[in-house]
């Protein structure tokens, strides 16, 4: 009966190494495949730090973290 049990922990066991090996050589593959493609994922920046609109967003988002802080501190001195 300890026989059997360990035979089927081995057998599992084997089962998961075989499909996780199966699954890591897939996405190499599918890794080989796309690059021989030419397939890029990387995305151009839609807007420069230096534009106009970056700046702006940039000192609105400033702006915006500076109210933040502000009320935060002045709620930090009612709690108690």
């Amino acid at each position: 009966m300890l026989y059997d049990g360990l035979e089927i922990a081995i057998v599992g066991m084997g089962v998961v190494f075989l499909i996780l090996s199966l699954l890591v050589l897939s996405i190499k593959l599918s890794a080989i495949i796309i690059q021989k493609l030419g397939i890029n994922d990387k995305k151009e920046p839609t807007t420069d730090l230096n534009s106009s609109v970056g700046k702006k967003t940039q000192g609105g988002l400033i702006a915006v973290i500076s109210a933040a802080i502000s009320m935060h501190r002045k709620n930090k001195g009612h709690e108690k």
